[in-house]
This record gives structure tokens, sequence and C-alpha cells, in this order.
């Protein structure tokens, strides 16, 4: 996939993320649809541009929140870093290695997210990680096997 169709994919996951994600959320959990495309994204390129990619993502929410200015840059970077350590030669994945990959690396996302988020509060690492880190992490990981199972040849298509 060249990089312009990567660019129209994310602005259609953007829309989809800040306007309709909401209709399915669950008890106010909501998969995080930025950390799918950027999963999906390194898998199929190099650590350094997975990197790079996670910082814009980032960069972009960093742009339209009113939270903690380079914390997504920096939690998305990470991201993008460890998520293409589970890169393959062959570019098949299964659905239960997708779903692997898209809860470790949410986990670790959310995790990190959420520590740095409430330094200088107290705050309870278990109430980070089970209520917070750990139900984002299972439905992400949950919509991104939906999203491979529905879009799998377009997403995993070996064009250039």
């Amino acid at each position: 996939m060249n990089y312009l169709m990567y660019i129209i994919v994310y602005f259609v996951v953007l829309v989809f993320e800040n306007s309709l994600i909401h209709l399915i959320s669950i008890n106010g959990v909501v998969p995080d649809l930025s950390i799918i495309f950027l999963i999906f994204f390194s898998l199929k390129e190099s650590q350094i541009k997975s990197t790079v990619a996670g910082f814009l993502i980032g960069l972009i929410q960093d742009i339209f929140s009113f939270d903690l200015i380079g914390l997504s840059s920096l939690c998305k970077s990470i991201t993008g870093f460890i998520a293409s350590y589970f890169k393959r030669t062959e570019q098949r994945y299964t659905t239960s290695r997708i779903a692997l990959i898209v809860f470790v690396t949410s986990l670790v996302h959310n995790i990190l997210y959420q520590i740095i988020i409430s330094v200088g509060t107290h705050f309870r690492i278990e109430k980070i990680i089970f209520h917070t880190s750990l139900p984002g992490a299972i439905y992400t990981a949950v919509f991104a096997v939906i999203v491979n199972l529905m879009l799998y040849r377009m997403i995993w298509s070996r064009q250039p």
C-alpha cells in the first residue's frame, strides 16, 4: 500500500474514531482505532517507519486533545516500535496472532498512557490496569479481529 493510501485510510479512521465510535462503546470503553491502524501499518512496514507513523498519529491526537501535550506522540511511537517486533517476513497472520499482537501492544500503550497522565495524582496501579487499560485492550483486540476478518485481502495484499 502506498503512503497516499495510508493517509486516506487514516483519515477515514480518524473521522470514524471522532464521530461514530461512541455508538459502539460498552460501559464507556471504546476500541482504539488509531492503535489498530498503527499495528497493521507496523506489521507491513519497517520499525523506523512504524515509530515515525506512531509519532505522527500521536501528534494528531495531541493537537485535538486537551491532555498532556506530547503524551500521545510518545505512547504511539513506543506502540509502533513494539508492534513492529511482531512483523513476520511472509506477512501471514492468523486471527489469534492478530488478536494477541493487538492486545499486547494496546495494553502496553494504555498502561503507559494512564501511568504518565496520572503522575502527580494519587493513583493505584491495579485500577489503571484492571479498570482502564485491560478493558480497552480487550475491546481493541476484538475489534481488530473483526476488521482483519472483514478487510483481510485489502490489508495483507502484496501490492507495492
